[in-house]
């Protein structure tokens, strides 16, 4: 996959897979900070809580700040249990 975005459908919904972020970073970038998830089917790796935060925080875009505050509220969530 290149640096272009890749919009799939899944069963749960939207699925928006970027091949680059917008300061660059790259899956070789990202991958230390991702996690793996199952639904027993399949498995995907994802960026952890704390590399999204930072991701939306930085991106800088009305829909991204938008999101920061609930993500933040879920990191002290898990955090607290």
């Amino acid at each position: 996959m290149g640096p272009e975005q890749c919009l799939q459908s899944t069963n749960l919904g939207p699925l928006d897979c970027l091949g680059s972020l917008h300061d660059g970073r790259t899956f070789d970038d990202l991958a230390p900070s991702a996690v793996t998830l199952s639904d027993g089917r399949s498995t995907s790796r994802v960026v952890d809580l704390p590399t999204l935060i930072e991701i939306k925080a930085r991106a800088g875009r009305p829909k991204d700040r938008l999101v920061v505050p609930i993500l933040l509220a879920l990191q002290d969530e898990v955090e607290s249990k």
